[in-house]
């Protein structure tokens, strides 16, 4: 995954040409094209020296750049990147806060804090994404650049299909597809993600609104902990907020499949709508629930949380040994980690033909 993504972008072979000319702008064809825009607007092609230059060496593209840096990383169909500022001094920190600021243009955001910024100028990476939205962003402390790829600006242009985009995620989860070749090539590619954002899936968020929590930056760590709490899980033992606070994310991942193991078992799952009593009595049921199946108020997990809750298990495992917070599935990424991909990517030549290239339409 990390650079890997050379691959396809340095391989002469027909069917790669023609999918790098159906996903990328005309400037990011081949090899030579990603580089040379990173050596110009990364500064000295690096990613730390560029978090870490003066406020007034900023640009819309220092952004652009760091996306592209990011989607090499970790290359996604649509989500959302956050860089970790936390390593960072106070000062390169700032730095960044007054780019933010200055450099790009404000917009309204639907995203976490909603403190949105458009560095959409001249943005012709991914094909049919229009806009790059930016956001300075905090985790219990910790600040992040929360970088993300959208197919239409908030302008006049794109306000129509923004918004049909939004309503059609409010009734589904999911927004309009912005570029089907590189949903295609998701769907076939191990190196690309479909789907990583930070915004809640449909049965997710209900989980969220129905324990009361109602934050977009509510934490997996807080939603296990309250969640746990409130089903009884794990059976007459009780996980206090500092195990969820110091567990790494691949325990969590691994608690959170357990549970949802439990919560699957023999229960009978039902709608949200049915759960509480100050929306009307839950419907009678056939089975007595296992432990983790059913609230404390009488109210049950549905299917579609449980299926939510396993993508974010899946996510906590492959993050591994560490102690990050996660508000979904967001890609979040440390300055050191991008850099060494960009390192590798420079390095790429030209590769062989991968056997899934054949069955890109």
């Amino acid at each position: 995954m990390q650079g890997r993504i050379a691959e396809l972008i340095a391989a002469p072979w027909p069917r790669s040409r023609e999918a790098v000319s159906n996903i990328f702008g005309p400037k990011f064809q081949d090899m030579d094209g990603f580089r040379s825009f990173l050596r110009v607007y990364l500064r000295s092609g690096s990613v730390t020296a560029t978090l870490s230059q003066d406020s007034t060496q900023w640009t819309v593209e220092s952004f652009q750049a760091l996306y592209i840096a990011c989607w090499i990383h970790q290359p996604l169909e649509k989500g959302t990147f956050m860089i970790n500022l936390g390593t960072l001094s106070a000062a390169h920190q700032e730095n960044i806060r007054v780019a933010h600021k200055k450099v790009l243009s404000s917009r309204p955001s639907s995203h976490l804090s909603g403190s949105g910024a458009s560095a959409s100028k001249g943005w012709n990476f991914l094909k049919n994404y229009h806009e790059l939205l930016v956001q300075m962003e905090e985790t219990r402390g910790t600040p992040f650049l929360l970088l993300k790829a959208e197919g239409h600006t908030t302008g006049i242009t794109g306000i129509v299909p923004h918004m049909r985009s939004w309503l059609k995620k409010l009734a589904t989860g999911k927004g309009e597809t912005a570029n089907k070749h590189l949903k295609n090539y998701a769907n076939l590619s191990p190196q690309v993600a479909g789907r990583a954002a930070e915004n809640y899936g449909k049965g997710y968020e209900k989980l969220v609104n129905s324990l009361e929590l109602h934050d977009k930056l509510t934490t997996v760590r807080e939603l296990m902990y309250t969640l746990f709490k409130k089903v009884g899980y794990p059976p007459n033992t009780g996980m206090g907020y500092h195990y969820f606070d110091r567990a790494s994310n691949a325990e969590l991942g691994q608690l959170l499949k357990k549970y949802i193991a439990a919560a699957r078992q023999d229960g009978q799952l039902r709608s949200l709508s049915n759960w509480s009593s100050r929306v009307g009595a839950a419907k009678t049921v056939s089975q007595v629930p296992v432990v983790g199946h059913a609230l404390s108020d009488g109210s049950y997990i549905t299917d579609k949380a449980l299926n939510d809750l396993s993508s974010m298990a899946t996510a906590l495992e492959q993050d591994g040994d560490v102690i990050m917070d996660r508000v979904y599935e967001e890609v979040r990424v440390n300055p050191l980690d991008l850099e060494a991909t960009i390192e590798f990517f420079y390095a790429q030549t030209d590769y062989g033909m991968p056997d899934y290239l054949a069955e890109y339409t």
